[in-house]
């Protein structure tokens, strides 16, 4: 009898956590499709901009759950030493799991495989068959969906207007998309999250002359991490499965902290079994109502970032504004936009900053929904998994032999687009008795090792 065959589809951070879990911690005969010749890098971590910086301390970046130090003693072995607390480049996290990935193949020699093709479709006939762009069709006992985010989803009422303009930038991770915009003439950013933050800077480093402003429908940065480094340590909540009453034990927990950040950090190892527990009407009303307030205050700049947006809005150089936009449209040398308070403006691009878009987007992600293989989520943000990421058919019955890894899970598990979440949903793969619902666990136990090397 031969090994079990796994092809892991995707090659981002999602993949490799996957395929390096699956070589250490297993014995299948693993392959990544993946297109791009370097794996690990995907779109967060490929930025060649030296102040794109991770947004969560270095400490928190292990891609070895049973080895928190992982990422802080690769920092030190290439002579660039990042300490636990420290906040590392995005492109130096990249570079990590690169070098984790051909580790992990030398060290399980014959396992392991790397196909240059994108996969576009997926058949199952009792293995899974699966298409591509570039070879033949590839056969596996089962696959393992990293495909991560897909593109901005343009806001409907402005589609029209903004849809074939050349200077709307519809996916600012696109390789070149900020090459085309002017640099002496003020721009809009859509959106005023990490994703306007990162663009904000790149503009800033090319040499913007001109206003940057940023809209959105509250007007709110990202906030910052502090410096130095709290114990991190869970608040007591009691699972009500009420979004009202859940959130009034959050803000007295709060309130009642040296630093707010220690219970957001606190209750990150619980958000998903909080998540589970409310009703599906409650999630909307989060995602309505304070989705936006959790996002500004879990997903934070790294101080070095937070000095230099300071910058930029002490300067003039950007300007944040809340309420939106009313109305777009375009002339010949650019867009006339109006916002929500009645202020019109003539701006030479838009650039979508909305963040990322549902795995749904992604073409696999389509073909998939179009073929009956997913269906959608209930909340539209992601495709939709059962409690262990197994892929849901449109019939409402999960993939055996199909798991989803990271982002696309999103929408069911509401936690799941960081590494410590994503390392633990890897892990769980070779581990079929493994508690991966929510992945309590594995988390918990590596935010307490956090707190107690950070209080040391």
């Amino acid at each position: 009898m031969g090994r079990t065959s796994t092809l892991v589809v995707g090659g981002g951070c999602s993949g490799v956590l996957a395929a390096v879990a699956l070589l250490r911690d297993g014995t299948d005969q693993v392959t990544v499709l993946e297109p791009g010749g370097v794996l690990g890098a995907g779109i967060a971590y490929s930025t060649p901009v030296a102040v794109h910086m991770l947004n969560s301390r270095a400490g928190t970046m292990s891609g070895d759950p049973g080895n928190p130090d992982d990422f802080v003693d690769w920092t030190r072995r290439r002579h660039d030493p990042v300490g636990p607390a420290g906040f590392a480049a995005r492109r130096e996290y990249g570079r990590y799991l690169h070098d984790l990935i051909d580790a992990a193949a030398i060290d399980h020699p014959g396992r392991f495989s790397h196909v240059r093709a994108r996969a576009t479709a997926l058949r199952v006939d009792g293995h899974v068959e699966v298409t591509t762009d570039r070879t033949g069709p590839l056969r596996a006992d089962r696959v393992v969906l990293a495909i991560g985010h897909g593109a901005p989803e343009t806001p409907r009422r402005l589609g029209g207007a903004l849809a074939h303009h050349p200077r709307y930038v519809a996916d600012p991770w696109r390789p070149d998309a900020l090459e085309a915009v002017p640099l002496d003439a003020p721009v809009l950013l859509l959106g005023t999250g990490l994703t306007a933050v990162d663009v904000a800077l790149v503009l800033a480093a090319r040499g913007m002359r001109a206003p940057i402003r940023a809209v959105s429908r509250h007007g709110l940065l990202p906030l910052a991490h502090t410096e130095d480094v709290h114990p991190v340590r869970p608040p007591s909540l009691t699972p009500v499965g009420d979004l009202g009453a859940l959130t009034r034990q959050l803000r007295r927990a709060a309130a009642g902290a040296e630093d707010w950040r220690d219970v957001v950090d606190g209750v990150r190892s619980m958000v998903n079994s909080l998540w589970n527990g409310l009703s599906l009407e409650d999630r909307r009303r989060f995602l309505r109502h304070l989705g936006r307030y959790w996002e500004v205050h879990r997903h934070r700049m790294a101080p070095s970032v937070a000095v230099l947006v300071h910058g930029l809005l002490t300067d003039g150089a950007l300007r944040v504004q809340g309420g939106g936009v009313a109305d777009v449209s375009h002339d010949g040398t650019g867009f006339v936009v109006t916002a929500a308070p009645g202020v019109r403006s003539h701006l030479a691009a838009i650039i979508n900053c909305t963040g990322p878009g549902s795995a749904a987007r992604t073409a696999l992600g389509g073909r998939l929904l179009a073929d009956g293989l997913a269906r959608r989520d209930p909340l539209g943000l992601g495709i939709d998994v059962d409690g262990d990421g197994r892929l849901v058919s449109s019939e409402g019955r999960a993939q055996e032999r199909i798991v989803v890894v990271g982002p696309a899970r999103r929408g069911q598990w509401w936690e799941t687009v960081a590494v410590p979440e994503i390392s633990v949903q890897a892990w769980a793969l070779s581990r079929p008795d493994a508690r991966s619902r929510g992945a309590p666990d594995p988390v918990s136990v590596d935010v307490d090792v956090l707190g107690r090397r950070f209080a040391a």
